[in-house]
C-alpha cells in the first residue's frame, strides 16, 4: 500500500509542478503581452512627434535631420503626382483659387467661379448632361457656376420651362468669333458683349 501512497504523492507533486509551470507561463505571457502594447503605444508617439517636428520644421530642420526631411518630401512630391495622374485619368483638375474638381475642359471654376487662364482643356461628352442656361455648356451635377462661362447656376425650378424667340438669338463674339447665346459676356475671350 506503501508505494501506492507513495505514487499517488508523486503524481499529485508533479500535477502541482505543471500547474504552477502552465500559471507561470500564463503570467509571462500576460507581461509579454502588455509589453508589446504598450511598445505599440510608444511608437505611436514617436511617430506623432516625427510628424509634429515635420510640420513644425520642414524648411528649417536641424542639419542631423536632412536626409529624413528629404526623404519625406521626396515621398509627398511622388504622391502628389500620382494623385494629378489619378485626376487626369477622371478628366478632372483642381481650381488654383478653392481646390474644387472640375473638368479638363472648363473655363470656369463650378464652385467659386475662378477663371482658369492658360488651362489645358479636354472636352468631354455626356448625352444626358444639364446645360447652362446661359451658354448650353454641359454641367456637373451639384455646379453652383457654370465652368464655361461663370455664369450661376439656376435651380430647376428657376430654369424655365421654354425658350423664347428672343433668347434663342445666335449671337457671335465680335472679338473671338465664339456663339454667346444670351451672354452678357463672351466665355470664350470674356469680352463684353454689346
Amino acid at each position: 500500500m506503501a508505494f501506492f501512497s507513495d505514487l499517488g504523492k508523486k503524481v499529485s507533486l508533479t500535477a502541482q509542478e505543471v500547474a504552477k509551470q502552465a500559471k507561470e507561463s500564463a503570467e509571462i505571457s500576460k507581461q509579454e503581452s502588455l509589453i508589446a502594447e504598450e511598445r505599440r503605444k510608444i511608437n505611436v508617439v514617436y511617430q506623432q512627434i516625427g510628424t509634429l517636428y515635420y510640420e513644425l520644421h520642414a524648411d528649417t530642420y536641424e542639419e542631423s535631420f536632412e536626409s529624413l526631411v528629404n526623404q519625406i518630401k521626396d515621398c509627398e512630391a511622388r504622391i502628389a503626382q500620382c494623385l494629378e495622374q489619378i485626376d487626369r485619368v477622371k478628366g478632372l483638375k483642381k481650381c488654383p483659387q478653392c481646390g474644387s474638381e472640375i473638368t479638363f475642359s472648363a473655363k470656369f471654376c463650378n464652385s467659386c467661379g475662378y477663371r482658369m487662364d492658360d488651362e489645358p482643356s479636354l472636352e468631354l461628352n455626356s448625352s444626358n448632361a444639364v446645360k447652362c442656361a446661359n451658354c448650353g455648356c454641359e454641367l456637373n451635377e451639384g455646379s453652383a457656376f457654370c465652368e464655361n462661362c461663370g455664369a450661376p447656376v439656376k435651380s430647376a425650378q428657376e430654369t424655365p420651362k421654354e425658350v423664347c424667340a428672343e433668347e434663342s438669338l445666335t449671337v457671335i463674339c465680335k472679338n473671338c468669333g465664339e456663339n454667346v447665346g444670351t451672354s452678357a459676356f463672351c466665355p470664350n475671350c470674356g469680352m463684353k458683349i454689346e
